[in-house]
C-alpha cells in the first residue's frame, strides 16, 4: 500500500471542499428548477442531474483518498460517512425534482418555496463546514446550527401539508394534492439528508483525538 499520496493530487480535505460546493451548487439549481414550469424545468433539472453524477465521482475520489491515507481507521470511517452523506444530499434533491417532473407539477406553492431559500442556507453552512474539516473541534456548532435551519424548514413542510388539504375540497382536487403531497414528502427528505450530515459531522468531533 503507498505511504504517500500520488504526486499532484489533491488532499482528500479539498476534494470534500468540492463535494461542498456541489451541493451548494445542486441546492440553488433545485431552487431554480422548481420555479420554473414545463420544458425550462426539465432543461434546469438536466444540470441538477449532471450535479449528482459529479457528487457520485467526487464521493468515490473521497473513497480512494481514504484507503490510502495515513489516517486512523476512526477518523477514515467518519469522513467517509461525511462524504456519503453529502452525496445523499444532493441525490435526494435530484429526486425532489425529478418528481415534480414525473408528476406533472405546475407552479409550486410559496411555502415550498420558502423550505428551498432554507435548503439554500443550509448547503452554504456545509461550505463552511468542508473548509474545517481538518480541525473538527471547530464544527461544534455546525449540528445546532444545520438543527435550527432544518426545524424552520420542517414548520414550512407541516404548514405546506395543511395548507394543502384544506384547499382540496372536492374528490376531483383529490389526485393534484396527492402528487403535491408526494413533493412535500420529497422536499422532507432533502431536510432529512441534510440532518444525516449534521449528525455526521458531529460524530467526526467527536471521534477526532
Amino acid at each position: 500500500m503507498p505511504l504517500f499520496s500520488p504526486p499532484r493530487e489533491r488532499s482528500v480535505y479539498h476534494i470534500f471542499t468540492d463535494l461542498a460546493q456541489c451541493v451548494q451548487t445542486s441546492s440553488e439549481t433545485l431552487a431554480e428548477t422548481l420555479a420554473l414550469e414545463d420544458e425550462a424545468r426539465a432543461k434546469a433539472f438536466e444540470r441538477l442531474q449532471a450535479h449528482a453524477i459529479d457528487a457520485s465521482e467526487l464521493n468515490h475520489r473521497i473513497a480512494n483518498r481514504l484507503a490510502t491515507s495515513l489516517i486512523t481507521p476512526f477518523q477514515a470511517d467518519a469522513l467517509h460517512g461525511v462524504a456519503a452523506a453529502m452525496k445523499l444530499c444532493v441525490s435526494e434533491m435530484e429526486r425532489a425534482a425529478d418528481l415534480t417532473l414525473r408528476l406533472e407539477i405546475g407552479k409550486l406553492p410559496n411555502r415550498l418555496l420558502e423550505i428551498l431559500s432554507v435548503v439554500e442556507r443550509a448547503s452554504e453552512l456545509v461550505v463552511q463546514c468542508a473548509w474545517k474539516l481538518e480541525a473538527p473541534k471547530q464544527l461544534s456548532a455546525f449540528d445546532e446550527d444545520m438543527r435550527r435551519l432544518t426545524t424552520h424548514a420542517s414548520e414550512h413542510s407541516r404548514k405546506a401539508i395543511a395548507e394543502l388539504w384544506e384547499s382540496c375540497t372536492t374528490p376531483s382536487e383529490f389526485p393534484a394534492c396527492a402528487r403535491m403531497r408526494e413533493v412535500i414528502g420529497a422536499l422532507e427528505c432533502v431536510l432529512l439528508a441534510f440532518q444525516n450530515l449534521s449528525r455526521c459531522v458531529d460524530l467526526l468531533r467527536v471521534k477526532d483525538v
